[in-house]
């Protein structure tokens, strides 16, 4: 119970140690916006107020500047004083018209000031305005006594125009300077407003930016919650998944220590749990003296190469001295930023798979033992069949030189050609044993033959029993590539196709028997043997079982049952071809591609 009020109280600090965390974080980042926000705001009407002022100043300035000209008794320094004051406060102007492009009606009022100034400048060039006639009395004096004098000299049109100028740039001036005295109250309520919604927003805002914290650190905690029971609950899922999957799985870091492992690797090492796993390697485990070595090796080619090694055909040896054949494969384990980490493994017992194809092997070897012997039987009845004729062509001819003997006729010419006749018997004899010997020889290497040789080579063990049932054998070769085989392999499959062939025809008691061998080339590296019959044909329902071991249609009950079965495995097996059957109209045609 004091675990469980312990895990509490510890659940609790943490969560608000993140929610604090949070409040915080977002309240200084949320201040410094704001605080950001509020001082360019401050600063665009501080900017503002500033153009407006200058404007507002220089303008002032501008039109006391204009009024001097009248009263000054030293128009040619006034003149001066005017064009920089005009030229401040046009900077002043241009400035101010890049902050409130939109101000029509000051711009406006602007451009008549400007063009008013423009017909003051060009009658101030004139030389009416020099020093001589201007000297200790302003304009305005010398306006009244040309008025007093009525004077209507042009002098006097040149200050009565003059005047009159400077009267209408005064009324645009104040003109403006209404503009801008409105313009700038306006800014300045506005900029008064502004800084009081600022000061409002700046001491609600942090009350807002707390519950908004405060709201949002709740979401995320409960959103943190939630991704960590699904990760918990991944990972479970990831355990049991496993667990449960018929295989050996492990990892472990670049150092070759183990980081955990599945039950059924657990079991294989002798322990419980993966806390008595992590931290130890395979010299610490029940196969230290055997394959730990060999493991370790593995490990390292893996993680140097960065590559997975896989289907690694291997053993494990347990304490009791039990040996487990393995499947096993390893990839090199990365995290997240490529860096290398460990490996992941995971093998397969297949000592069961080993021993059964062990016993799939062994029996096997039966099988090609039993379908030799089968064979050997079928050959010696060939060789009695071939050697039944010479030997008694021998025992004729010696009969008769032993009678002629006895009978005192000796004739050396006759004598010599019956020994002929008996030398040509024996060579025959000895060149038919040569034939089964080579058939019947141990060694199993390839070598290349021709399609054509393999089958002449065939037919001159087969073809007299043929003969002797009448057999008709056509040829038709068109290949003469030679092939890399086993070719005594190659031929038993020959042999055994033409003998099937034989005692088919026997059986059914077929008239006019005949038998088609083909050979063609079908690309640059393969040929194809053709072996047709008119025996009967074989009928559909038993067609897919011919290839089945011990499934035998001889209706004497002779047959092994071996011969295709062995012969699809040569041609597939060993020499990579394909052996196939089809029968149509009373004809069998087997097909071999090699």
């Amino acid at each position: 119970m004091k675990t469980l009020e312990q895990s509490k109280l510890n659940g609790n600090i943490i969560l608000l140690s993140r929610v604090g965390s949070f409040v915080l974080i977002c309240g200084l980042i949320l201040s410094y916006l704001t605080q950001n926000i509020i001082l360019d705001k401050i600063q665009e009407l501080e900017s503002k107020k500033v153009v407006i002022d200058n404007v507002y100043n220089n303008m002032h300035e501008f039109k006391y500047q204009t009024e001097l000209l009248l009263t000054s008794y030293d128009i040619d320094v006034k003149k001066d004083i005017y064009h920089n004051s005009f030229i401040k406060y046009d900077k002043s102007m241009s400035q101010f018209l890049l902050y409130f492009p939109n101000k029509n009606n000051i711009l406006r009022d602007h451009n008549l000031v400007k063009s008013k100034t423009d017909d003051v400048f060009t009658i101030l060039k004139k030389e009416v305005f020099g020093v001589e006639n201007h000297m200790y009395k302003p304009l305005l004096v010398r306006l009244g006594e040309l008025n007093r004098s009525e004077d209507s000299s042009q002098y006097y049109i040149v200050i009565k125009t003059f005047f009159e100028n400077i009267e209408h740039l005064k009324q645009y001036q104040n003109f403006l300077l209404e503009d801008i005295s409105k313009l700038k109250k306006d800014i300045y309520g506005e900029y008064n407003q502004e800084i009081k919604q600022f000061n409002i927003l700046f001491n609600i805002f942090p009350i807002i930016i707390i519950f908004l914290s405060i709201v949002f650190a709740f979401i995320i905690d409960r959103f943190i919650k939630t991704k960590e029971m699904l990760i918990i609950n991944t990972k479970n899922l990831l355990e049991n998944i496993m667990n449960s999957i018929p295989v050996r799985i492990f990892w472990k870091d670049k150092n070759g220590k183990y980081l955990g492992a599945n039950k059924l690797f657990l079991k294989d090492s002798q322990l419980k749990t993966n806390a008595e796993l992590i931290g130890k390697n395979d010299f610490e485990l029940p196969w230290k003296d055997t394959e730990a070595k060999n493991y370790i090796l593995d490990d390292k080619e893996v993680m140097k190469s960065n590559l997975p090694k896989v289907n690694i055909i291997e053993t494990q040896t347990a304490s009791d001295g039990e040996v487990k054949h393995l499947n096993t494969s390893k990839v090199p384990l990365f995290d997240d930023y490529g860096n290398l980490t460990g490996i992941v493994g995971l093998y397969e017992d297949i000592t069961s798979k080993v021993k059964a194809q062990e016993t799939i092997k062994q029996h096997e070897i039966q099988l090609v033992q039993q379908n030799r012997l089968a064979q050997m039987g079928e050959m010696i009845a060939m060789i009695a069949h071939q050697w039944r004729q010479p030997l008694t062509v021998i025992s004729s001819i010696s009969g008769v030189m032993q009678l002629k003997i006895k009978n005192d006729k000796y004739d050396s010419v006759n004598f010599q050609d019956k020994l002929q006749k008996i030398d040509n018997q024996t060579h025959y004899l000895s060149d038919t044993i040569e034939d089964f010997r080579n058939f019947f020889r141990p060694d199993k290497k390839k070598n290349y033959i021709r399609s054509v040789d393999l089958i002449n080579d065939t037919l001159k063990i087969i073809e007299p029993m043929l003969k002797k049932f009448n057999i008709k054998i056509n040829n038709n070769f068109n290949c003469e590539k030679e092939l890399y085989i086993f070719s005594n392999e190659v031929m038993q499959v020959l042999l055994n196709i033409l003998k099937n062939a034989q005692d088919a025809f026997i059986e059914n008691g077929v008239k006019n028997p005949e038998i088609n061998i083909n050979a063609s080339c079908c690309n640059d590296t393969k040929c194809t043997i053709y072996i047709e019959d008119n025996a009967g044909g074989i009928p559909p329902e038993i067609i897919e079982n011919i290839f089945d071991p011990y499934f035998s249609t001889k209706s004497d009950k002779n047959g092994t049952g071996l011969g295709l079965y062995m012969s699809k495995m040569i041609i597939e097996d060993h020499c990579e071809g394909s052996l196939s059957v089809s029968s149509k109209n009373g004809k069998t045609k087997f097909e071999i591609i090699i």
